[in-house]
């Protein structure tokens, strides 16, 4: 499943996923996970990066893997976001809230969201929005993330 963020562009697992971006951790990129690729981008190069699964956890949250890794909130949230973990625990889980037209994913520290950082010369994204708000540059929030094809969320299927 493609994953676009509010920004139009797809979101990517930079190296198809397991980077660190926690410099606690030792070596980190903040790239880790980043939305700056085009359709156009996807067509010549391939989607391997762009292609993650929804995982759905008995807890209600999700999970988002890209191939045997799963998108990191450090901590919780409130900062980092890595792709090299191979498990899917409380870091890894996030609740799918309807924002706008999009979804938002918040972290299991409950009070921050994945969002977006277009203020980069990269567009990363980390976990360290505390609330969706409106985004400059699209009606969408900025912490909001259209899925393709369509997912189901809370026995609703999600917006395209």
């Amino acid at each position: 499943m493609h994953i676009i963020a509010s920004n139009g562009r797809y979101l990517t697992a930079e190296s198809g996923g397991g980077l660190n971006g926690d410099p606690a951790r030792g070596p980190a990129r903040d790239d880790a996970l980043i939305a700056d690729r085009t359709a156009e981008d996807l067509a010549a190069l391939g989607d391997a990066w762009q292609q993650f699964t929804i995982v759905d956890n008995p807890d209600g949250t999700v999970a988002l893997q890209i191939g045997p890794w799963f998108v990191t909130a450090e901590r919780g949230g409130g900062k980092y976001v890595s792709t090299d973990r191979d498990v899917n625990e409380a870091w890894q889980r996030f609740a799918a809230i309807e924002i706008g037209d999009g979804i938002g994913f918040r972290c299991s520290d409950g009070t921050h969201y994945l969002r977006v950082r277009t203020d980069r010369d990269r567009p990363v994204v980390d976990a360290s929005f505390f609330t969706p708000c409106q985004s400059r540059a699209s009606l969408r929030p900025a912490s909001a993330f259209v899925m393709r094809p369509p997912m189901l969320i809370a026995g609703r299927q999600s917006w395209e």
